[in-house]
């Protein structure tokens, strides 16, 4: 939500600026008539309550987009969680918390498919036939991702702002206090 936003009143004899709030799960909305939404935020749907007034409503839980219509029906998902679709429509399930999952397989909630910043993908075999994907273990210092090399060091695939990859895979300081820097530090 955008917090307190201000508009300048062309209608009184000297332009005025005046503070509104837009409502809840509203990103954007008329400066006239803050309860009129323009856009809504993740996770919110818009609906026409009367007379050109938009509303915004909540989607079903851990839906990033949904349909105005069916506000259970899922379009996509936010992180940590898959999209379902069955012959009713389309709901979001979470991925297993306790592997630290970004995104998960939807056949295998156990499973990540990818993982926040700063942790890496791990496999662990469960049984012969069932290997599960994990994030784990915070990246090194300055590391912006990272994954575990044959010799299973983790080593950096990227870097913070500020910072360069050498090719022992670690982030050393940019030269100079340069923001971006690229190649040996």
């Amino acid at each position: 939500m955008p917090g307190l936003l201000s508009f300048t009143s062309t209608t009184l004899t000297n332009n005025a600026n005046f503070a509104y709030v837009c409502d809840p799960g509203c990103v954007n909305c008329a400066s006239n008539f803050p309860q009129t939404c323009l856009q809504c935020a993740a996770g919110y749907y818009a609906s026409l309550i009367s007379n050109n007034i938009i509303q915004c409503s909540p989607c079903n839980a851990n839906c990033l987009t949904c349909s105005s219509s069916s506000p259970n029906d899922c379009y996509s998902c936010f992180s940590n969680a898959y999209l379902v679709t069955t012959s009713t429509g389309s709901t979001c399930s979470t991925c297993n918390p306790i592997n630290n999952c970004m995104t998960c397989n939807s056949d295998n909630p156990y499973s990540c498919t990818s993982c926040p910043y700063g942790y890496y993908l791990t496999s662990v075999t469960i049984n012969k036939s069932t290997t599960n994907n994990y994030c784990t273990s915070i990246c090194p210092a300055n590391c912006y991702t990272c994954f575990p090399n044959i010799q299973n060091n983790v080593i950096c695939t990227s870097c913070q702002l500020g910072y360069a990859l050498t090719g022992a895979g670690t982030c050393l300081p940019c030269l100079s206090n340069c923001r971006v820097c690229s190649g040996q530090a």
